[in-house]
Formats: structure tokens, sequence, C-alpha cells
């Protein structure tokens, strides 16, 4: 089922809006379950309930950044750590 452009756009904004209001680890869970924000973790689609904030954070801004792509878990933390190399 295709979904409309006023959806997207309306679904985008939503998850935007309480993005910026959270504040809780709590809060950042709510957003991923009520919007179903699922990532890839070794090539299968998993909750991203079960990873640490940063990571949630990082799951749901790409949600209303790049609205319908799966987040990559291990591509993230492979870039993280050559990140955190290069600073050191």
């Amino acid at each position: 089922m295709e979904e409309s452009e006023e959806y997207i756009e309306s679904r985008i904004q939503s998850i935007k809006e309480e993005y910026e209001k959270a504040k809780l680890k709590a809060d950042f869970d709510v957003i991923l379950k009520k919007y179903n924000i699922k990532m890839k973790k070794k090539d299968k689609i998993v909750s991203s309930l079960y990873v640490p904030l940063y990571v949630k954070r990082a799951i749901i801004r790409m949600a209303f950044y790049e609205y319908g792509d799966i987040f990559d878990y291990d591509t993230f933390i492979k870039q993280t750590k050559d990140t955190n190399k290069e600073k050191n």
C-alpha cells in the first residue's frame, strides 16, 4: 500500500516534534514504539529498543530526515568507531 504525500509529511513532522520534546530514554522508547521504527542488524530487521540512547537518537533522526529508509546499526557502529579512532 502506497502512503500519500500528505500522510508522509504529517508523520515526519510528528516524529520530529516528538523527538525535539524528548528528554528521557523512555521518551525515545515511546517514539520508537509508536511509529514502529525498526533497524537492520546483522542483515535482519529487529527492534530498536535494545540499543544505547545515542543510537536511538540517531535512529529517530533518520526516521524524519530519511523517511522510509532502514537504519543500519552495523554501519553506524563501524562509522562511529572510525570517527572515534580519528579523534584519538
